[in-house]
């Protein structure tokens, strides 16, 4: 039988993930993706700038390998 507070906890549990997220991607130094008004964005944990738009989001003509080897993309 369901809790009479699932939601609550449901909740809870998603800023739990949220926050486990953030530490794997910090440890791994990977970015962490999510949406933001409906476009995937991509930051890297502890950018102290606003999200970029992420690789499948970005201008499909340009070629962006470079710069997101080098760190550049997520900056």
């Amino acid at each position: 039988m369901r809790s009479p507070n699932w939601i609550q906890q449901a909740d809870q549990a998603m800023q739990r993930a949220a926050i486990r997220a953030r530490a794997v991607a910090a440890s791994t130094n990977t970015p962490i993706h999510f949406i933001k008004d409906g476009r995937i964005v991509a930051i890297m944990p502890g950018a102290a700038t606003s999200p970029a738009p992420s690789p499948t989001t970005a201008d499909q003509g340009a070629d962006k390998s470079s710069d997101r080897h080098a760190g550049n993309m997520y900056a």
